[in-house]
């Protein structure tokens, strides 16, 4: 069967392909004939005797045979596919066109920009150049009338005293800016320090954390941002348990001889002892 753009016709003898005017079917028989016919070339003689007509509607595939995805038997012809007839090959010609045109899009677009940056570059030379100059003549012109130019005699003592206090005033001016300046990057570096600081040293903790958790009964206690965190070992609260037990056990505590030293041992945190013994945090 061959495939006439959209379409699908019937091979039979001599007969055309319902499309626009173009492309012929190759004689009778309608055999392989003309594939040899590339674009607007006759085609060649199929077997059936006739000639092919070679590209049909403008710019359209060969004779016969026609562009890639059209019809490859010489009844081809027709609607914008490839053999005998209309313009243009098949789908792989069109994806070919299609990336061709993405590239070459592309490639104006990068041009442009190059052109753009470079355009953007020379005119902030040209700037920095013009302003450069005009301080330059500034610069002449001042000293120019510090020296007493511009007409009449040189300046006198009180002149020079005000140019004196004129350039103390600017140095000192400047001074103080420097130092604004200076002060105000350190407080930033120093911020910034801080805060990488800070962050490794969360990082550090919550590590610690992890680890202790399980060796130690932790409470904590948030107030106002202070994170007040407080560990407390497990020997100390046994020692305390121990303390209390010995206390309500012997009579006349904790005045009695048979008492040990009235020296108790370091009390844990009351947080703690609810969760191992909740009897002995009465009394």
């Amino acid at each position: 069967m061959g495939v006439c753009g959209e379409k699908i016709c019937d091979e039979k003898e001599g007969e055309e392909c319902e499309g626009e005017e173009g492309g012929r079917g190759g004689g009778e028989g309608g055999e392989e004939g003309g594939v040899e016919g590339k674009e607007g070339e006759e085609g060649g003689e199929s077997e059936g005797g006739e000639e092919a007509r070679g590209g049909g509607a403008e710019g359209g595939g060969g004779g016969g045979g026609g562009g890639a995805g059209g019809a490859q038997r010489a009844g081809g012809g027709a609607r914008g596919g490839g053999g005998g007839g209309g313009g243009g090959g098949g789908r792989r010609r069109r994806r070919r066109r299609r990336r061709r045109r993405r590239r070459r899009r592309r490639r104006r677009r990068r041009r442009r920009r190059r052109r753009r940056r470079r355009r953007r570059r020379r005119r902030r030379r040209r700037r920095r150049r013009r302003r450069r100059r005009r301080r330059r003549r500034r610069r002449r012109r001042r000293r120019r009338r510090r020296r007493g130019g511009g007409g009449g005699g040189g300046g006198g003592r009180r002149r020079r005293r005000r140019r004196r206090r004129r350039r103390r005033r600017r140095r000192r001016r400047r001074r103080r800016r420097r130092r604004r300046r200076r002060r105000r990057r350190r407080r930033r570096r120093r911020r910034r320090r801080r805060r990488r600081r800070r962050r490794r040293r969360r990082r550090r903790r919550r590590r610690r954390r992890r680890r202790r958790r399980s060796k130690s009964i932790e409470t904590r206690f948030v107030r106002k941002r202070v994170v007040w965190k407080r560990v407390v070992r497990k020997r100390v609260v046994r020692k305390w348990i121990v303390w209390k037990r010995h206390l309500q056990s012997v009579p006349g505590a904790p005045f009695s001889p048979l008492c040990p030293p009235l020296i108790p041992p370091p009390k844990p945190h009351s947080a703690c002892l609810p969760t191992l013994t909740p009897s002995l945090t009465k009394g």
